[in-house]
């Protein structure tokens, strides 16, 4: 009788940690993009503070509980000009960068 299945039984469990530690570590590792909702930024101290530097006034703003549910894009095509690509791509590159100092190591294989 073969014992692959013992072998099997125990990958699985020497496994099974390694896996829950991974997707532990992804759900800390927040990232943000640029269709993500307004409300999930402001809620993230980091994420609200590169908006504040980027788009000063946009979490402060008192139609704010308008518009939280839109993202960073639609907000700027709403805006009239206001919301500049510009602005869009700083905030996005700081989002970027923010989501690389989340201290989560990529393994390769």
């Amino acid at each position: 009788m073969s014992s692959d299945w013992v072998d099997d039984m125990r990958l699985r469990n020497a496994l099974l940690p390694v896996l829950f530690l991974a997707c532990a570590g992804a759900a800390h590792a927040a990232s943000y993009s640029l269709e993500t909702p307004i409300a999930a930024i402001a809620a993230d101290p980091k994420a609200a503070a590169i908006v504040d530097k980027n788009i000063p006034g946009l979490l402060s703003n008192s139609n704010f509980d308008v518009f939280k549910s839109l993202n960073l894009k639609q907000v700027s095509a709403l805006s009239g000009g206001k919301l500049t690509r510009d602005m869009l791509n700083r905030t996005r590159a700081d989002f970027e960068a923010m989501s690389g100092e989340s201290g989560v190591q990529k393994v390769a294989y």
